[in-house]
């Protein structure tokens, strides 16, 4: 009878366990983890992480073969803007002569006669002589060793921007780089160059580095109230360098 006792107990116990393990299966992992809004959030967020990872390594990569010489910097800056530098061999001139002069007009102009090209050599020019020094306007002298340079046929090495013209461009700017220029603070006055040429001349749009020659000028280009530069190049070369 004992015997007989114990085993309805038995059974119910064996049940009990089968129907708990059955319970806890059937459930599965939202059971012992369950999806709060906390839990989903850290989901969300880790997701967005990781595809963000996978957006800047592909990123990194192309801008990395595209522009396999430009700074990290410039990789960036060119990625973004659509630049596609690269196409242009050093050395190609990009000035050529037109037979109608590009119309100037208020806030672009050139200037309306052709000077020759001075056979003067030209000292070479950069951006770190023109632009080292902190600019105030109407407080800062602008330095001795810069000031030498007024006048003279030098030549610079930057990047082009052009201003308002897309085709027959005689008048551009001259950066050194377009990451400070386009994605940071704007420009001081001394870090930037307008670059004109005579008006019977153009010159072709370049996403390469460029090396302009002409005479430099310490002169001020404002845009309405605002100054826009302090620096001026009357430029008779432009080539890919």
């Amino acid at each position: 009878m004992k015997h007989g006792r114990q085993v309805p107990l038995i059974s119910s116990q064996i049940s009990h366990r089968q129907k708990t393990v059955a319970s806890r299966r059937g459930s599965g992992f939202h059971s012992a983890c369950p999806m709060t809004p906390a839990r989903r959030r850290k989901l969300i967020t880790r997701a967005s992480i990781l595809l963000l990872v996978v957006v800047c390594v592909i990123f990194w990569n192309n801008s990395a073969f595209l522009y396999p010489n430009l700074p990290w910097q410039e990789r960036i800056a060119a990625v973004i803007m659509g630049r596609r530098p690269g196409s242009a061999k050093p050395g190609t001139v990009l000035v050529r002569t037109i037979s109608k002069p590009a119309a100037p007009n208020a806030t672009n102009s050139a200037p309306a006669s052709a000077a020759a090209p001075s056979t003067e050599p030209p000292a070479r020019l950069g951006f770190d002589l023109l632009g080292k020094w902190k600019f105030e306007e109407g407080k800062t002298p602008i330095p001795e060793k810069v000031k030498k340079l007024h006048g003279h046929r030098v030549e610079i090495a930057g990047l082009m921007l052009s201003l308002n013209q897309v085709q027959a461009i005689n008048r551009f700017v001259l950066v050194q780089s377009l990451w400070s220029c386009c994605f940071g603070q704007v420009p001081a006055p001394n870090h930037v160059i307008i670059v004109s040429l005579p008006a019977d001349k153009i010159v072709t749009p370049c996403q390469d580095p460029i090396l302009v020659t002409g005479v430099f000028k310490i002169e001020e280009t404002r845009d309405g109230k605002t100054l826009s530069s302090i620096y001026t190049l009357e430029a008779d070369q432009v080539v890919v360098r």
